[in-house]
């Protein structure tokens, strides 16, 4: 591997292929002061840290420098050019493979489809309006239990990268659903 960091994009589209996801942000205001967190955001955080720090650890132990990036996902340090690299990028892969299969993920993400998980949608949704992003209205519960790429409040938000670690951060996805591509 090169000294030199991945690109932002590189990074973010690694990142979204080693865990077979796919996120977003946008551009952040103030908190509304009337806005109240739901008590499961702060446990998905801790979770969320959690998760990185095993992630990370374990992609040492096989040899890859690795650091926390958007939305709660892990990706390679030190890797610019990883693409144009197959080999590289195989050995990445299978590393977080690896690891994916042996670290347990934050539990808000397999929420499953149900009321909960439509219900933890609707708070992330809240919250992203409260730190001042515009975001569309939700589908019913039934219509977005039977999508198959369903609706995500993250979904289609741009801004810097600045807003999406820190939306990222102050309003959690829920589950069914999630999204990890950021359009900046």
């Amino acid at each position: 591997m090169t000294s030199k960091r991945m690109s932002l994009a590189a990074r973010l589209l690694l990142a979204a292929g080693l865990l077979g996801m796919g996120a977003c942000a946008a551009e952040q205001g103030s908190v509304a002061v009337d806005w109240v967190e739901p008590a499961w955001m702060a446990r998905a955080r801790g979770e969320i840290e959690d998760y990185q720090v095993a992630m990370i650890a374990c992609l040492n132990d096989l040899g890859f420098e690795a650091d926390a990036a958007i939305g709660g996902l892990v990706s390679p340090v030190g890797s610019e050019g990883i693409f144009d690299r197959p080999e590289e990028l195989q050995l990445f892969m299978d590393a977080g493979g690896y690891c994916t299969d042996r670290v347990p993920r934050p539990s808000h993400w397999d929420t499953p489809v149900d009321e909960r998980g439509y219900q933890r949608m609707l708070d992330a949704r809240e919250c992203l309006i409260a730190h001042g992003v515009e975001v569309g209205s939700p589908p019913s519960f039934e219509v977005w239990a039977e999508q198959v790429e369903p609706w995500n409040p993250h979904s289609g938000l741009a801004g810097s990268i600045d807003d999406a670690e820190t939306l990222f951060a102050a309003c959690p996805q829920g589950g069914h659903g999630l999204v990890f591509t950021w359009i900046g």
